[in-house]
């Protein structure tokens, strides 16, 4: 260290001396020259130690020279009182005087000099002290100010503010200070262009921040008390955060309604998916990128924050407001034309904000838009408020009251658009889906929701006023032309085929959630197909004598027990259930009607008015069903006739299933009212009342399809009857059994009644006797008819009777009880016009009461008016019988009468029958 130390200091010296030797221009090359080899605190003391001793060398020099001069003067005066002699010496002394003054002189002149030199020095030490430091630091600003690194740079100008404050005066410190202006606005210029570039960056980003923060804000439509309140202004901090994310794992009020609509009627997993589709698409989406854009938005407002606190240090926040306001501001600004913005930090992206339904004809297309523009000012008014709520100077950014009359115009101009996509939803004829409205109103009321409570607490009445009011009735409007629609879609993909459940899913997605299990089912073995006549039949047989009391028991819900194995957990498939997929898939429809009504009425704070849209359409839904099985009935062009048997029975079936499938639907409308409206009115009255009716009118269509049955098998009956005109009435030939006009009715009958498999027990047998009865009074009539029939003989009736035998004989093969007796009066007339004691049956009515009590006396009467005696040879043939004779061989013991007991009995009937009117 000692080593080092001296040649330090030897070092020095000689540079001192150098310096003091050399010309001016040395000195300033020798100061450069020790403040790069770091002796800038050795040279200060070095120079005063070299004065020092200069000083005492000049003391000692001029010490040394003053004593001659003394010595000198008192040898002149010694020599003055010495002789002349010395007066040559004197002259020589003299010279050498003279001579030792000029170097006096010179060292004089030097030293005067040494001394200027060593007060420029001084000065020139303090001056490049000063200039270095403000040189590094002018050459550091201006380094950091194109490399943006804006914080350091302000602090190194404040570094020169203070350097200069405290500086001598001086050319070079005059010129820095000029410069320093210049620098400041360098430095914010810098910070205007990232800000300038932030803009471009976070429009880019508007959407998808929007949609990370109204996913965040899903959950509060809901109501959760936890979420309530938390606001998104501090969502830059933990807690708010955690807070938002609190919101996002908060049930939708999709969920809600099927947590609702399962615990009352085991809502089937298809709806469900259904309705999980209308929610907002980008709940849907996946949420990656909006995540990542709304997590990355404290860390993106960086050069924001930089460009505020400078411009704040500097004293320039109105010019930062200025320039922010005129370039951000276009950014929310809705024009007439325009495009989505990107969903990237792109800088082509343009500096204006979407239009909503610009560029595209389809409603689908204009809602997704006005959705995305939505999203976008979400995105666009949370950025701002984080701005604003994360910075100390507020007065850089927009105003809150030029932000709010920038909302303002944002609202009117998405109303109007909602309404435009309204109408355009529900006039174009490929586009009714009221869910496109539904995603539109949950986004709306989010975009409501966060800048009304959770921000700037802005006026959204005008835009939650257009939710409740034209969209509601848009929604009502979609919903029954949709609700149409899809009933006709339904409709026309049916098949009027009983339903098959293959398997245990199927029953519970098709069956169970709507209520329909009340039906046991039959098993389908190996597929066949099940409805054996008399084998399986559900309950005790009941007479019933017209459709609509047969359908009285199956109105009130009675459910008779039926064969079989009960559908259910351990149950084997294939199983048939009475009605089509038609119901469950009507069903579905209205649950979808009632389920989208509920969805928008949440958190609208309007529960009369959807009170009101729910209660219409559930009404008009029930009404469409209804309107579309009666065109159902009413067949093509309106011919009624022209509709299968099959079909008609089952539009029956499906309509009385339609009507049970309401009382389920009563009590998920009921619970789901009482939860989501918080209304008694409509779950204890309203509800029950348009359900009641809805209920009624599909019973009452049921009826009318049993009704067209009957009607159908009486056109059909009669026009295979019409074959009864082709009779012989006056035979010779006994026939052999029934006639092909019997058979014919009757294997139509088997085929027919085939089809009444699946309608309950009283109307089936409602229309079994019915059509019986039905058949009897045409044969009936026509034998009763003059101009049919204008004379019978006794083969003739005969033949008549084996014909009613085999429609008894069909009758007792139905498997319903006493059908036989609807063809008891025609039976007990020929039985009695056949009688071997005919005489004594015809003259006495007690006793002909008594064996056949259903005879008319006044068609006996009718019959005998026409009556022509059988050939002698013909009766002996027919007692004798033969194949030849058309007997079979069996003959047959047939009473004879002739036209004067003809004529006694038909005067007897007809005071009997006097007797009888008196």
């Amino acid at each position: 260290m000692v080593l080092e130390e001296e040649r330090r200091r030897e070092g020095i010296e000689s540079m001192i001396l150098e310096t003091v030797t050399g010309p001016m221009e040395q000195v300033a090359l020798c100061v450069r020259n020790a403040l790069e080899r770091g002796w800038e605190k050795s040279l200060p003391s070095s120079l005063a130690e070299f004065r020092e001793r200069r000083e005492e060398e000049i003391e000692r020099v001029c010490s040394r020279y003053y004593s001659e001069f003394l010595g000198s003067v008192q040898e002149l005066l010694a020599a003055k009182s010495r002789s002349a002699a010395l007066k040559e010496e004197i002259s020589l002394f003299d010279e050498d005087i003279r001579r030792t003054g000029q170097d006096m002189l010179k060292i004089g002149n030097e030293l005067q000099r040494q001394k200027t030199d060593q007060r420029h020095i001084q000065i020139a030490a303090v001056v490049a002290a000063q200039c270095h430091d403000l040189t590094l630091l002018l050459a550091k600003a201006k380094q950091q100010i194109e490399e943006g690194r804006h914080y350091p740079a302000l602090r190194t100008l404040d570094s020169i503010s203070q350097q200069l404050r405290v500086a001598v005066q001086h050319p070079f410190v005059d010129r820095v200070e000029s410069w320093l202006p210049a620098l400041a606005v360098r430095l914010k210029s810098s910070a205007l262009q990232d800000v300038s570039d932030w803009l471009v960056a976070i429009r880019g980003k508007s959407t998808s921040i929007g949609k990370g923060v109204l996913r965040k804000c899903v959950g509060y439509l809901t109501g959760q008390a936890a979420c309530a309140g938390t606001g998104l202004g501090g969502f830059l901090g933990a807690p708010a955060l955690g807070a938002l994310d609190a919101r996002s794992l908060a049930p939708t009020p999709a969920e809600l309604l099927l947590r609702q609509t399962n615990h009352v009627t085991s809502f089937s997993a298809w709806v469900q998916d259904e309705l999980l589709q209308a929610l907002p698409y980008f709940r849907q989406a996946p949420a990656g990128d909006e995540q990542h854009a709304l997590s990355s938005l404290a860390e993106s407002l960086g050069p924001l924050h930089r460009a505020l606190h400078i411009h704040a240090h500097l004293g320039a926040l109105d010019e930062l407001q200025l320039f922010y306001v005129n370039n951000r501001l276009p950014q929310a600004s809705l024009p007439s034309g325009g495009s989505l913005p990107a969903q990237s930090s792109s800088a082509e992206a343009t500096e204006r904000a979407p239009s909503p339904g610009e560029g595209r004809e389809g409603p689908d297309e204009r809602a997704a838009q006005l959705q995305e523009a939505m999203a976008y000012y979400a995105g666009f008014f949370v950025t701002e408020h984080a701005a604003i709520r994360s910075t100390e100077h507020p007065g850089g950014l927009i105003p809150v009251f030029r932000l709010e009359e920038v909302w303002r115009g944002i609202q009117r101009d998405v109303c109007a658009q909602l309404e435009a996509v309204i109408a355009a939803t529900v006039a174009s004829p490929e586009a009714r889906s009221p869910a496109l409205l539904l995603q539109l109103k949950q986004t709306a009321l989010l975009l409501a929701s966060t800048l009304g409570e959770d921000c700037f607490r802005f006026d959204t009445r005008p835009l939650m006023e257009t939710l409740r009011g034209p969209l509601r009735e848009g929604l009502q409007a979609a919903e029954e032309l949709s609700v149409d629609a899809r009933c006709r879609l339904v409709l026309e993909q049916q098949e009027f085929q009983p339903l098959s459940v293959t398997c245990e899913e199927e029953y519970r997605s098709l069956v169970l959630p709507y209520g329909l299990d009340w039906e046991n089912a039959y098993v389908l073995e190996g597929g066949a197909d099940v409805g054996e006549q008399g084998e399986g039949r559900r309950g005790e047989l009941e007479e019933s004598s017209t459709v609509r009391s047969a359908m009285r028991g199956y109105r009130t819900g009675r459910t008779p027990k039926r064969g079989g194995t009960k559908v259910g957990r351990g149950a084997r498939y294939p199983r048939a259930f009475p009605f089509s997929v038609m119901v469950p898939r009507l069903s579905r429809e209205l649950y979808r009607t009632a389920s989208l009504c509920f969805l928008y009425g949440v958190q609208l704070q309007h529960p009369a008015a959807m009170e009101t849209t729910l209660l219409v359409l559930i009404e008009k839904g029930l009404a469409t069903v209804r309107r579309l099985l009666d065109e159902e009935l009413a067949g093509a062009g309106g011919k009624a006739a022209d509709i299968p048997i099959s079909k008609a029975c089952q539009v029956s079936v499906d309509a009385m299933a339609l009507a049970r499938v309401t009382t389920a639907f009563e009590a998920m409308l009921i619970s789901a009212a009482a939860h989501f409206f918080n209304s008694t009115e409509a779950a204890s009255k309203s509800i029950p009342a348009i359900l009641g009716a809805g209920r009624r009118a599909l019973e009452d269509t049921s009826i009318a399809a049993q009704h067209l049955v009957y009607e159908l098998i009486q056109k059909k009956i009669d026009e295979l009857l019409e074959g009864m005109c082709f009779i012989e009435w006056e035979p010779t030939k006994l026939a052999s059994g029934a006639r092909s006009y019997v058979e014919d009715v009757v294997s139509y009958l088997q085929v027919t009644f085939m089809c009444l498999t699946y309608m309950p027990k009283e109307a089936r047998d409602g229309l079994h006797f019915a059509s019986c009865t039905h058949i009897h009074a045409v044969m009936l009539a026509t034998l009763l008819d003059p101009h049919k029939v204008r004379a019978v003989n006794t083969t003739g009736l005969y033949n008549l009777s084996l014909d009613v035998a085999a429609l008894e004989a069909f009758a007792d093969a139905c498997g319903v009880l006493q059908l036989r007796e609807c063809f008891a009066e025609l039976h007990q007339t020929l039985g009695a016009l056949l009688h071997q004691d005919i005489h004594t049956l015809m003259l006495d009515a007690s006793l002909r009461e008594g064996v056949y009590p259903k005879i008319r006396t006044a068609h006996l009467v009718n019959i005998l008016e026409r009556y022509k005696p059988l050939g002698l040879l013909a009766q002996v043939k027919n007692q004798q019988g033969g194949a030849g004779h058309g007997g079979g061989g069996r003959g047959v013991d047939l009473p004879y009468l002739d036209k004067k007991k003809a004529a006694e009995y038909i005067k007897s009937l007809r005071k009997q029958l006097q007797e009888e009117r008196e």
